[in-house]
């Protein structure tokens, strides 16, 4: 699901630990579709990672930003995405 040609991407998902944030620009920068995204977000948290989007202020290690990415996912559940 995650694209082979990202080796930086690969790098930085097989070297989290529990406790570190990803923290980036844009959620366009890191995935062109809502499934990727919510594909990388969830592979981030299942290694006790946080997500934080500076632009977009998603921020996972948060109550707001954790329900919010719960209601993303569910509406994309719904639309098939």
């Amino acid at each position: 699901m995650i694209r082979s040609d990202r080796p930086e991407l690969h790098r930085l998902l097989d070297q989290l630990r529990p406790g570190d944030v990803v923290v980036i620009w844009k959620l366009a920068r890191l995935s062109r579709s809502l499934k990727n995204l919510l594909h990388l977000i969830e592979r981030i948290e299942e290694e006790g990672a946080g997500f934080r989007s500076l632009t977009e202020a998603v921020d996972t290690t948060a109550a707001a930003g954790r329900m919010l990415m719960q209601m993303v996912g569910a509406f994309a559940e719904l639309n098939g995405a």
